[in-house]
């Protein structure tokens, strides 16, 4: 009995690394952009996108685009953070063969924190934080 529950508490810690754990932007650690770094316009708005931890995909790091544009390699935990233009703009994120996109509306001037997450068996998304 005590073999089967320790085998179970092990397979349930063992999948739960399989998931993102949440992180803070504040938390990450910064990753300099390879495109975007500089503000092009006086209306550009700051994005921050942060990859979440956890171990799934973690050997892996996941590329960052923002119109097509690679801006960013992130490993689990970091963050990058760019300058974009205003209006509706495509991010992508790719891991392997996984990738997710999402259109963001930009505002001019402002400040938004995009959130990366990986979930076993469901793949990538993109989710917009506070």
């Amino acid at each position: 009995m005590k073999k089967c529950l320790a085998a179970a508490l092990l397979c349930a810690a063992l999948l739960s690394g399989c998931m993102s754990l949440p992180i803070t932007a504040d938390r990450a650690a910064a990753v300099e952009p390879v495109h975007m770094a500089q503000p092009s316009g006086p209306d550009d708005a700051r994005v921050t996108v942060v990859r979440e931890g956890g171990i799934l995909g973690a050997v892996n790091p996941m590329s960052i685009y923002i119109e097509s544009l690679l801006v960013a390699a992130l490993s689990p935990a970091e963050k990058t953070t760019v300058y974009v233009r205003p209006g509706g703009r495509f991010v992508m994120a790719r891991m392997g063969y996984l990738d997710t996109a999402e259109l963001i509306d930009i505002k001019p001037k402002s400040e938004i924190v995009l959130y990366v997450s990986s979930v076993m068996g469901k793949g990538l998304s993109i989710s917009k934080g506070e």
